[in-house]
């Protein structure tokens, strides 16, 4: 009881391959697997794998009744859009090598090749650390998770003009503010208000 033109049926616990070659058996296959996946190949001993989509038209990847990535017509590449408006655009967070199963929430999480020991950078909606509402940050971590050193980029009212940065880093115990540049350029150490060019502070007097 065929359902189409060519319709092709395997039977119950068996593939269904549906090849096209030469008599020099080189072939392109499609296969669908029993067990419900679902395989194009090219078994040439040369030659590609080609996906066309000719004229101004898009090559669309669509999973679980959704979008999920797309090559428009001019070359670029969407990732969580349709719209890629860059060679690469990704609507969402992007992991870069291994973590040994660490799990971020930066925008851009850079991890070492080398070391399983989670180092990375970890470049997010605002540093690590609190110092007033956040526009952006990148930290520093390792083993466990741990913030070594954080520069973000603060404002303390909702015009956005007493925008500031700060430089944390790590004494063992948690991140803390050392170093902050205010919006008009003044820098402190050691304080989070320079009245001058350059304030240092030592709050232990010493």
């Amino acid at each position: 009881s065929p359902s189409s033109k060519l319709h092709l049926a395997g039977g119950a616990g068996n593939d269904v391959q549906f090849h096209i070659g030469d008599s020099d058996g080189d072939r392109g296959e499609i296969i669908y697997r029993n067990d419900g996946d679902m395989e194009i190949r090219n078994t040439a001993s040369t030659g590609n794998l080609e996906l066309h989509a000719e004229g101004a038209r898009n090559i669309i990847f669509n999973t679980n009744g959704s979008t999920k990535a797309i090559i428009d017509s001019s070359g670029n590449v969407g990732i969580g859009t349709t719209s890629p408006y860059y060679e690469l655009e990704v609507v969402g967070k992007i992991k870069v090598g291994t973590d040994a199963g660490s799990t971020q929430t930066g925008a851009l999480n850079i991890y070492s090749f080398q070391d399983t020991n989670l180092n990375q950078i970890n470049i997010s909606s605002g540093g690590d650390f609190t110092a007033g509402q956040s526009a952006g940050g990148i930290n520093f971590r390792a083993s466990g998770n741990t913030v070594y050193a954080s520069m973000g980029a603060y404002f303390t009212d909702t015009s956005e003009a007493d925008m500031y940065l700060v430089f944390a880093t790590n004494d063992g115990s948690a991140a803390t503010e050392r170093m902050r540049i205010d919006s008009s350029g003044k820098v402190g150490i050691g304080t989070t208000s320079p009245a001058s060019i350059l304030n240092l502070h030592n709050s232990t007097g010493s």
